[in-house]
């Protein structure tokens, strides 16, 4: 009860994981749950990980004593015997996947923690129409027929691992094209289909870890919820976009001021490009979200997206030390 009116305060949750231990076996998954909010709340605290890592080993949950004992080998605060269970089970490349991830996966355990579920899935639903007056002709990005690859049959291992990545993470697999001359690893091409230029040359710089990280974060923004932030990378089109839709539903609602003068031809847009189908799942995302929402924050939307990129290169390279200098 008092971690409810201050579900901040640390020592008390301290207190409580204790008690979770001194009850008995059967209270560890609950002294575990507590471990974890301690964590969330102060990451940079050493005894958090030690007192997680301690009950993980109690449990024998090694895989997940191995994970604890990687983030403190990263942190470069773990002793002798973390840092050597980390180095003895480090795998020696990338982990193959036993299976797709499902959507409920990818929400549960993927997703940025606190992410806006609603306004993803109203972007998702107008993608196609904002996507459909965005698209340029395969010229415009320079892709020619003779750069275009198959991920599912080309012996290139860059485009093997594009192909193979997005199958783990169960995105569409848009066109490949690979390109000597481009000096970013990966790049979006908004074009009809959706294509994406591998730089060959320098995805084979960098380790084979890092190359599925970037891979991977890359590929998560082909998710439905997470693509028209490539297709309106300024935050004030996607503000644009989003208040047409909630006009499009509710037709009294008032644009703000600075968007007045062009909310009307983003509207018609929207208008000509969904259909029946899709303008009845808007009507019903808007209205919940409209009942919900009392502010909307596009930046920090934005920056989950980003994070939740960043996290499924994390799962798919499996290694933080890869993804932390991919990132920088």
């Amino acid at each position: 009860l008092a971690l409810q009116i201050e579900p901040t305060q640390m020592e008390r949750r301290r207190i409580l994981t204790e008690l979770y231990v001194q009850a008995g076996p059967d209270q560890l998954d609950k002294a575990v749950r507590e471990a974890q909010a301690q964590l969330r709340l102060a990451p940079y605290r050493l005894q958090n990980y030690r007192m997680l890592l301690r009950l993980y080993k109690q449990m024998e949950q090694y895989d997940r004593a191995w994970c604890v004992c990687a983030a403190l080998s990263f942190l470069e605060k773990a002793d002798a015997d973390e840092r050597q269970f980390f180095e003895q089970y480090r795998p020696k490349g990338i982990v193959k996947a036993k299976s797709r991830l499902t959507n409920e996966d990818w929400l549960k355990h993927v997703a940025h923690p606190g992410g806006d579920l609603l306004l993803g899935k109203i972007f998702e639903t107008i993608a196609g129409a904002v996507r459909a007056v965005k698209v340029r002709p395969h010229k415009h990005y320079d892709l020619r027929g003779k750069d275009k690859r198959d991920p599912r049959t080309d012996a290139s291992p860059a485009t093997r691992a594009f192909g193979y990545i997005a199958q783990v993470l169960n995105v569409p697999i848009p066109e490949v094209y690979v390109r000597k001359d481009v000096r970013f690893p990966l790049l979006y091409a908004i074009t009809d289909p959706p294509a994406t230029v591998l730089a060959e040359k320098a995805l084979a710089q960098i380790s084979q870890r890092e190359a599925a990280f970037l891979i991977a974060k890359h590929l998560a923004h082909y998710r439905g919820e997470h693509y028209l932030k490539w297709v309106l990378p300024a935050t004030d089109e996607l503000k644009l976009f989003l208040t047409a839709a909630i006009r499009l539903v509710k037709r009294d609602s008032r644009p703000p001021d600075d968007l007045a003068s062009r909310v009307d031809e983003a509207t018609l847009v929207l208008e000509r490009g969904l259909d029946g189908m899709a303008m009845e799942a808007l009507a019903k995302i808007v209205k919940r979200f409209v009942e919900t929402q009392a502010a909307v924050d596009l930046k920090r939307w934005s920056r989950d997206v980003e994070l939740t990129a960043c996290r499924a290169g994390l799962l798919v390279a499996g290694d933080l030390e890869s993804a932390a200098r991919m990132i920088r």
